[in-house]
């Protein structure tokens, strides 16, 4: 069985890819291929890395939707027909990056094997579950070390230039859409947090 990291656009696939392979995990390359033991990418990238292979289960990586949204906002969102969403039919892109977020976690979380979110990759609190399920060879502390060294440094996911919302900003464009979004993110890593405190 192969596992897939992912999540939307700008959610921190390449932090993770890298902390992985470095952790000598056959990962295949970014976003391209699978490896061995599974892949890294967006959503949309899903398809063409697995093309005609069905022996993988998805694990979702969730950023701060407000975070997530600012960092879309920075380059040029994608359109994804296959969930009905296009940019055309959005007078407001923040709506539409707001609403690919919502769609897309949705969408992953149907047969997930594991979500969580950056802050729970972060704080140590998925560590032992994602080392089982990559049969990672390194201890605990030297998987959070990784992820720490990682979190440190320079990364793409903050890129300077563009909008820079708010949540209230955002609440004031679709308050209800917004909520059911926080819904998703609060749940995956409280649920998470819960687990590590037993």
């Amino acid at each position: 069985m192969k596992y897939i990291i992912s999540g939307t656009g700008r959610s921190g696939t390449t932090l993770i890819h890298s902390v992985l392979q470095r952790l000598g995990v056959s990962i295949g390359q970014h976003e391209i291929s699978l490896g061995e033991q599974g892949g890294v990418g967006g959503y949309r990238v899903i398809p063409n890395m697995t093309k005609n292979n069905d022996n993988y289960k998805i694990i979702v990586q969730v950023r701060e939707p407000v975070e997530t949204i600012n960092s879309i906002l920075k380059s040029s969102p994608s359109d994804f027909p296959d969930l009905g969403l296009y940019k055309k039919d959005y007078e407001d892109i923040s709506l539409y990056a707001l609403n690919v977020w919502y769609e897309i976690h949705i969408k992953l979380m149907e047969n997930s094997v594991l979500n969580y979110t950056l802050n729970n990759l972060n704080n140590g609190e998925v560590t032992e579950k994602l080392i089982n399920l990559f049969n990672i060879n390194h201890s605990e502390m030297e998987f959070n070390n990784q992820i720490k060294e990682s979190f440190k440094g320079k990364s793409r996911n903050y890129r300077k230039g563009g909008p820079n919302l708010s949540l209230k900003d955002l609440e004031k464009k679709d308050y209800n859409l917004v909520n059911n979004v926080y819904k998703i993110y609060n749940k995956i890593e409280n649920a998470n947090k819960k687990t590590q405190s037993i």
